[in-house]
């Protein structure tokens, strides 16, 4: 499975950390319409993204820390997403959904992206591709600059993912 090396953060000024992220990636960002269905299994996360004309499972599993953590994921393209889901809801149960606007920026051998979640506010992630956990120190060393460059040593770190803050925000 490939494998990422990520840390999540609550911002406070989207705005500055998109100025800053667009004077240092190397072209202008992806700016995606997503929609998140989670489902409820057991291990890991199971989620049916779609996008503007496109569809994908993604399962992955990580711990819920607030530093950065390695994350081992898989992804494959869905042709009939209402299937998918009525059939995955079905066997496993249909937890949260999650509506976000993603700005993905492409910065050296790092992916970040600005999300705006509906009903939780704007976060950023840092997320660099590792081929094995023999990559950690070189990409604990990419996510490191990356923080202190962007200065997100200031904003809150995020351990959980966006449907677990979800279910506790509209508990509350």
């Amino acid at each position: 499975m490939p494998l990422n090396l990520e840390v999540r953060f609550k911002l406070d000024d989207a705005t500055r950390v998109e100025r800053q992220l667009r004077s240092i990636a190397s072209a202008a960002p992806a700016l995606l319409e997503q929609e998140d269905t989670f489902f409820a299994v057991r291990r890991g996360r199971l989620l049916l993204r779609r996008e503007l004309g496109h569809a994908e499972l993604i399962f992955y599993s990580r711990r819920d820390l607030p530093i950065a953590r390695p994350a081992a994921y898989f992804r494959q393209p869905v042709a009939d997403p209402e299937s998918a889901e009525k059939h995955l809801g079905r066997k496993f149960g249909v937890g949260q959904r999650v509506r976000k606007e993603r700005l993905l920026f492409d910065v050296g051998s790092a992916q970040v992206c600005i999300d705006a979640v509906r009903e939780l506010g704007n976060f950023v992630d840092v997320r660099v591709p590792m081929r094995d956990e023999g990559d950690l120190p070189k990409a604990h060393a990419v996510v490191n600059r990356l923080v202190a460059e962007l200065r997100l040593g200031e904003e809150e770190r995020i351990p959980n993912d966006y449907d677990d803050l979800l279910e506790k925000e509209r508990k509350s």
